[in-house]
């Protein structure tokens, strides 16, 4: 039995090929994330399935297939599934997960690009640290009638 030598993540140089365990590595870990969120809310919106099934105008058994894990959804039902669950949308924002500090390029690219604030939105940053536990943050800029969610720090 021969054992192929593990992947090491490495920022993209040149014209070199990214490896396709890299992709896989990182889609099967941006689904995850998509799906720990979903559930979060999800279980803290104290609403039952069936609930949630009506309100989006799903069978009750393709929601619950929906929910039994981390699967490949489009962003179009990962947007209907946060607003039927509290009338929430998806910020967006990127990080540099090989970066040294970690930067929140997003951000840093939007204050280059224009001084007009974004909409308001509530924003899911990862941090290093806790990879894999979502941090909820308001958006500084957030309106009143924007939710607000604080699970950490």
């Amino acid at each position: 039995m021969s054992i192929s030598p593990t992947s090491i993540l490495s920022k993209p140089e040149g014209s070199n090929k990214v490896p396709t365990s890299t992709f896989a590595y990182l889609r099967a870990r941006f689904r995850h994330r998509v799906y720990t969120l979903i559930i979060g809310l999800f279980k803290k919106s104290a609403l039952s399935q069936a609930d949630l099934a009506r309100r989006l105008g799903y069978d009750p058994a393709q929601l619950s297939r929906l929910l039994s894990g981390p699967g490949n959804l489009t962003l179009d039902t990962i947007s209907d599934i946060l607003f039927a669950i509290g009338g929430l949308e998806l910020g967006i924002s990127v990080s540099d997960p090989l970066g040294a500090k970690n930067k929140n390029i997003a951000v840093e690219a939007q204050k280059a690009s224009s001084s007009t604030p974004a909409t308001p939105i509530t924003q899911v940053l990862w941090s290093k640290s806790t990879e894999d536990i979502p941090r909820f943050v308001q958006h500084p800029r957030g309106a009143a009638n924007t939710p607000s969610v604080k699970l950490a720090a």
